[in-house]
């Protein structure tokens, strides 16, 4: 099949007075665009549903054509593919889909819309601690959210068939709760697959959300103890405002990175640079630079 890559595809603010509140798009689906126009640069504006991409196409297409789309997903901005006209039917005629793809794609059917593990409702959020006065144990407590999310539930179960996780961990997974939605899960596996980053976003605290994303920071063919990750922490404190944290670690030594929304708080987060790495040597954690910046 002749198919063409839109990476970076741009989403604008949804059709006006259309009465919904924005299309879901399904990883995977095949979605008709119509095309409204083109900008200066050559950019067309796409229609699907009711929200507007702003994406490159070939010249051959021209306003009021229709063009036949995949959705890849994608975050922060969507990507999709380009197929012909005759995409759709070829692929119909000849494509055989193993037991597993039909799997996928009956779960990627029956879910309407795919909701990432922080889209729940604030309300029923129990935060993951009571005080935030035990540094330690918040770390704790962020590393089994995460760990115990669902995610990597398949190889928790290798791991507990080669004796290294024990059953009553395991059972403790979403997978093994009553209720547990498998369409949701698989969609968000595969979307972690995809971008190669996991997000977690929750209360740590009564009262303070957290949005955590953690993600290697080269794209490895093989695991390796020793790649460079990072994790970001974004929050709002009380008193410093907003907050974006990056924290880059390799072969045991870190980085911090954080930027502030107010010049107040940039001065406070310095002022308290020698206190972050004697916590971090306190930990035998090797810090190599803290710097803060203002943004905004």
């Amino acid at each position: 099949m002749d198919i063409k890559a839109i990476p970076g595809a741009l989403i604008s603010n949804p059709i006006q007075n259309s009465g919904s509140v924005g299309t879901s798009l399904l990883i995977g689906k095949q979605y008709a665009g119509s095309i409204i126009g083109f900008d200066s640069e050559g950019l067309a504006s796409v229609q699907i549903g009711d929200q507007v991409f702003s994406m490159p196409l070939p010249g051959t297409y021209d306003a009021q054509e229709v063009v036949r789309l995949r959705y890849l997903g994608g975050d922060p901005r969507p990507s999709f593919l380009l197929l012909r006209p005759s995409d759709a039917s070829v692929a119909a005629a000849h494509v055989t889909l193993s037991e597993t793809g039909k799997l996928i794609s009956q779960i990627l059917e029956e879910s309407a819309v795919f909701a990432s593990l922080s889209a729940i409702e604030l309300a029923e959020v129990n935060p993951l601690m009571e005080s935030m006065n035990n540094p330690e144990l918040t770390a704790l407590e962020l590393q089994n959210a995460l760990t115990m999310s669902g995610l990597f539930y398949e190889s928790h179960i290798a791991n507990y068939l080669q004796g290294k996780r024990p059953m009553d961990v395991l059972k403790r997974e979403p997978q093994n709760r009553s209720g547990y939605n498998q369409a949701q899960m698989v969609a968000k596996q595969l979307e972690t697959l995809e971008n190669q980053e996991t997000e977690w976003t929750g209360m740590i605290w009564p009262g303070q959300y957290l949005r955590w994303i953690v993600h290697p920071d080269t794209q490895g063919s093989e695991l390796d103890v020793d790649q460079p990750c990072s994790s970001i922490l974004e929050l709002i404190l009380p008193k410093l405002g907003k907050l974006r944290c990056r924290i880059s670690l390799q072969n045991g030594k870190s980085q911090i990175e954080i930027e502030s929304e107010l010049w107040k708080s940039k001065d406070q987060l310095e002022a308290a640079i020698p206190l972050i790495q004697k916590s971090f040597n306190a930990l035998k954690m090797n810090l190599q630079s803290v710097s803060v910046k203002h943004v905004g």
